[in-house]
């Protein structure tokens, strides 16, 4: 088992450019959020009254759910880019809530958030991703993310 990093490239509230988390560093692994699907998602959660804040936060824990979920068994901690300062324990608690239906005993301490730099890996993938000369293993679908924020805890 090993330590991987997690980045962001375009931000969960940017609606227009698709949004690719990646986690790298002895693992690889990237997906893609297409804009459309931020907006149909934003759009509902708007819709029950959340702020424009909350529901680009709760967002990005749901994107990376979906990107943790199938690699967490992988890694022994994962450190996550700092992308909403001050709001990490609120990320954190929703990420872990998620994690928790697939693995119930998962140990959040595993889970740290720290300034991910450019010189990461998973930074460079996420990039690599954006430019189009890498592809992401999964882009998420606007039906499974409206599945899984239906399901929340």
């Amino acid at each position: 088992m090993t330590n991987a990093e997690v980045d962001q490239s375009i931000k969960m509230d940017d609606l227009v450019r698709d949004t690719v988390l990646a986690v790298a560093d002895g693992i690889s692994y990237a997906i893609v959020i297409p804009a459309n699907v931020k907006r149909v998602v934003m759009q509902r959660l708007r819709a029950k009254g959340k702020s424009h804040t909350a529901v680009a936060i709760y967002t990005f824990a749901i994107g990376l759910y979906f990107l943790l979920r199938n690699v967490i068994h992988q890694v022994d901690q994962i450190g996550i880019d700092v992308e909403y300062t001050g709001r990490e324990i609120e990320i954190k608690n929703t990420l872990i809530a998620y994690l928790r239906r697939d693995a119930p005993h998962f140990d959040p301490t595993r889970i740290l958030f720290r300034h991910v730099g450019k010189r990461s890996p998973a930074h460079h993938l996420a990039v690599e991703i954006v430019r189009h000369r890498q592809t992401a293993n999964r882009r998420i679908t606007e039906a499974e993310f409206l599945r899984a924020i239906s399901k929340r805890k």
